[in-house]
C-alpha cells in the first residue's frame, strides 16, 4: 500500500539525516543550509510551502526538510541530540518535558538574539511564561497555536445515517457518553450485518493511552502522564473510569464491535479506513482534516464531537494545559544561528499563522484569525469551539522552576500497555495491574525527585500538590 511505502520512506530518510546531518549542513556556493525536522506528516504541504516562500523571501537560504513518522520521533530526536548532530531546526517533541530540553542543553536560548525584544512585542499576553517555555529568564520557544482539546471524537456520517442514528428532524446522533458509543456501535454491527464496525484507531501510534483523556472531562485530576495534582499520587487503581474505558473497550472487542485490524495499523491508514466507511468513529486531532485532504480528497461525511464522559453523564472536568507554550526551537549546535532564527520568526510571524489557519491545520495562538471565514469547514469551526472545554491546570514547572531538573522516567509496563495487556488477556486482574502501575510510577517518581536533591535541586514531592484545584475553574499558577 502506498501509504506504507510513504511511512517506511520517512523512516529511512530520517536515519539517513541523521546519519549525515554534519555533511548536509555545510554551505554549498555560498548557500546556507538549514536542516529541519519535524512530524508533521498532514500538515506537511503547508510547511512545505512556509518553505518556498521564505526562500523565495531568503535566497541565500535553503531549508532541507525531514518529516518523521510521530512514533518515532521523540527517541530519533534525542538520538541526534546525544550524537552530536542535531538538525538547526525542529518541532519541540513532547518527551523529554520542555524543561528537561532545556536542562539537557538541547535548546538555544533566544534572547540573546538583538531583535529579540521586538519579536516578543509581537505576541499576545501569557505567551511567555517562567517554567513553560522561559527557563531561568531564558525564552526558548513559543507556542504557534491556541490550545483546544488534544483529541476529539470523529463521526463518519454516512456510516451514522445508514445505521439510523440520526434524529427525529435528521441530524446526526451525537455520542456525549461511552456508554452510547458502545450502544451506537452495535447499531452500527447489526444494521450492517456485521460488515462495518462502531470504533476503529491506529495501534502502531499508541492510541489506547488516548484513550485515557477522556478521564478528565469525567472528574479524573490528573496530568499527562497520569498524575494526580490534587494529591501528588499516581491513582489509576482509584478512579472507576480508568476500569470503565477497560471493560467497555473489552466488551467492544468481545463483540466483535472494533476495527479487528485496528491493533496493527498505522495513523495515517486508520485514516483512510475511516474515510472508507470500515467504522464509524474514530479517536484523533484536528489534523486528520487534512490527512483526508491528501488521502481521500472526495471524502466530506464527517463530523466532530468532544470525547466522551466515561461513568458519568455531565461534564466534571476540562481539558487542562499551561500559558505559555512551545512548538519549534533552535539547536545550540547549529552552524547557522541566525538563519535558523530567521526561519524560527518566519514560522512564528502572523502571516505564516494566517496561512496556517486559512489551510486548514488547525486554530492559530492570534485568537482574531480563527474566524468562521478563516477556519474553512464546519469540522475545524466545531474543533475551536472546544476552546470552551479548556482550563488552565497547575503547573509545577510555575511554582518552583527547580521542578525543571526532576527528571521522571517511563515506567513499562505504563497504563496503555496494561490496557492492551487486558485487552488480549494477557492480564486478568485489572485493578491488581493498576495497583502495581501506581506503585511503580510512584517509586520512579520519588526517586527522581530524590536524585534532583542530590544533584542541588531545591525540591520535593509537594512541588506537584495542588489541593486547593477547583477543577472547573482556571488555576492561577504562582511561584512559591
Amino acid at each position: 500500500m502506498a501509504i506504507h511505502f510513504k511511512k517506511t520512506l520517512l523512516v529511512l530518510l530520517a536515519a539517513a539525516s541523521l546519519a549525515g546531518c554534519k555533511k548536509q549542513d555545510a554551505s554549498v556556493a555560498g548557500e546556507v543550509v538549514l536542516n529541519h525536522h519535524d512530524m508533521l506528516i498532514t500538515q506537511g504541504p503547508q510547511v512545505d510551502e512556509e518553505i518556498r516562500l521564505f526562500q523565495i523571501a531568503n535566497p541565500g537560504i535553503k531549508i532541507k526538510k525531514t518529516t518523521i513518522a510521530g512514533e518515532r520521533y521523540p527517541d530519533l530526536f534525542a538520538l541526534a541530540q546525544k550524537s552530536g548532530e542535531s538538525p538547526d531546526t525542529f518541532v519541540v517533541p513532547g518527551r523529554p518535558t520542555f524543561p528537561e530540553l532545556v536542562a539537557n542543553g538541547w535548546l538555544l536560548p533566544l534572547n540573546g538574539f538583538e531583535d529579540y525584544k521586538d519579536f516578543e512585542k509581537q505576541f499576545p499576553p501569557n505567551c511567555f511564561v517562567e517554567g513553560v517555555n522561559v527557563i531561568k529568564g531564558k525564552t526558548y520557544s513559543v507556542a504557534q497555536n491556541v490550545n483546544i482539546p488534544f483529541l476529539q471524537l470523529w463521526i463518519n456520517t454516512k456510516v451514522f445515517r445508514d445505521a439510523g442514528l440520526v434524529t427525529a428532524s435528521g441530524a446526526i446522533k451525537e455520542p456525549k457518553t461511552l456508554d452510547e458509543v458502545l450502544a451506537f456501535s452495535r447499531q452500527i454491527k447489526k444494521s450492517s450485518n456485521g460488515t462495518i464496525f462502531g470504533l476503529g484507531y491506529s495501534g502502531k501510534h499508541d492510541p489506547l493511552s488516548w484513550f485515557f483523556w477522556m478521564n478528565q472531562f469525567s472528574g479524573f485530576p490528573q496530568e499527562a502522564f497520569g498524575l494526580n495534582y490534587k494529591t501528588g499520587k499516581y491513582e489509576f487503581a482509584k478512579h472507576e473510569s480508568v476500569k470503565i474505558i477497560a471493560n467497555t473497550l473489552l466488551t467492544m472487542r468481545k463483540e466483535g464491535l472494533v476495527l479487528p485490524q485496528a491493533a496493527s495499523v498505522d495513523d495515517e491508514t486508520a485514516r483512510v479506513l475511516f474515510a472508507q466507511g470500515k467504522y464509524g468513529m474514530l479517536v484523533n486531532g484536528s489534523w486528520v482534516i487534512n490527512g483526508w485532504k491528501q488521502t481521500n480528497p472526495e471524502f466530506k461525511d464527517y463530523t466532530v464531537v468532544p470525547l466522551p464522559l466515561v461513568g458519568v453523564d455531565k461534564i466534571k472536568g476540562y481539558f487542562y494545559y499551561g500559558p505559555g507554550g512551545a512548538s519549534v526551537g533552535i539547536s545550540p549546535l547549529s552552524k547557522h544561528p541566525k538563519e535558523a532564527w530567521l526561519w524560527f520568526k518566519w514560522q512564528q510571524s502572523k502571516e505564516a499563522s494566517l496561512r496556517w489557519v486559512k489551510s486548514g491545520n488547525g486554530p492559530s495562538i492570534y485568537k482574531e484569525f480563527n474566524t468562521p471565514e478563516n477556519l474553512n469547514s464546519d469540522a475545524m469551526a466545531r474543533v475551536v469551539a472546544m476552546v470552551k472545554l479548556g482550563r488552565i491546570g497547575p503547573q509545577p514547572g510555575i511554582r518552583n522552576p527547580d521542578t525543571a531538573l526532576v527528571k521522571i522516567p517511563n515506567v513499562k509496563p505504563d497504563e496503555a500497555g496494561i490496557l492492551e495487556g487486558y485487552l488480549t488477556g494477557q492480564i486478568t486482574d485489572l485493578q491488581a495491574a493498576l495497583v502495581d502501575l501506581d506503585a511503580r510510577k510512584q517509586a520512579a517518581f520519588e526517586q527522581a525527585v530524590e536524585d534532583a536533591k542530590k544533584a542541588g535541586a531545591k525540591v520535593s514531592t509537594a512541588d506537584w500538590v495542588f489541593s486547593d484545584w477547583d477543577m472547573s475553574k482556571d488555576y492561577v499558577n504562582k511561584r512559591r
